[in-house]
């Protein structure tokens, strides 16, 4: 009612065209956003885990200055030391620095049931023990000299003469990573007060953590 027979007709034929027209299809929403989030939350777990490595080295030095160092020779140039003490001549590297640590013994470390047991303790220091791990006489801590027609080879450095250690392990080869303290204006200048060898912290599990993430982030923004 209230509109001409054309009128009714041009309306019906609108609404049918209104049923069969095909209904709008709801826009998808974008996952930009999930990998913007994703990216960034191992950025910041790849920073942390580089943190944690940059702290555990920074720590394990605690305060003393690292260098790398060799046995040069013995105390006195011999082996025959009085009370049974074992005394070396430490060359102390680090940057343009280079001095002597004079009488040091050593790193020794007590195992066994009882603690009956004394080995020389770090790795660069496993061939100065003899074939059952134990320490030995002091003059076998050296191969070669006078006599040998050689060149003197301390046990911390016996890897490169093809020394192995009583498990069979290849000895240790050239300088090892060492900590100390320096005395300035000593007698005879600046002198090396505190010296001992540095086991580093082991990292590499958070290295290859931090790789890895480090491979997804690009993977994450290379896709």
């Amino acid at each position: 009612a209230g509109c001409s027979i054309p009128e009714a007709t041009r309306a019906e034929q609108l609404w049918d065209l209104a049923v069969q027209a095909p209904k709008a299809k709801r826009r998808k929403r974008s996952n930009a956003w999930i990998w913007y989030c994703t990216g960034g939350i191992v950025a910041v777990l790849i920073l942390i885990f580089a943190a944690v490595i940059i702290l555990q080295l920074s720590q394990a030095s605690q305060g003393y200055e690292v260098g790398s160092c060799y046995i040069s020779l013995f105390t006195n140039s011999t082996c025959l030391q009085a009370s049974g003490s074992c005394l070396m001549e430490v060359a102390v590297r680090s940057g343009d620095l280079f001095l002597v640590k004079s009488a040091w013994p050593l790193p020794l470390e007590h195992t066994g049931s009882n603690g009956d047991l004394t080995t020389y303790f770090g790795d660069p220091f496993r061939c100065c023990n003899d074939e059952q791990g134990r320490v030995p006489a002091c003059c076998d801590l050296v191969t070669g000299g006078v006599q040998q027609r050689t060149a003197e080879t301390f046990c911390d450095s016996w890897g490169s003469i093809g020394k192995v250690d009583w498990t069979g392990q290849p000895c240790h080869i050239g300088a090892w990573p060492c900590l100390f303290t320096v005395v300035a204006g000593g007698p005879t200048g600046d002198m090396i007060d505190e010296l001992m060898y540095f086991a580093q912290p082991d990292v590499s599990s958070y290295m290859v953590v931090v790789v890895l993430l480090t491979v997804f982030l690009l993977l994450l923004i290379l896709a």
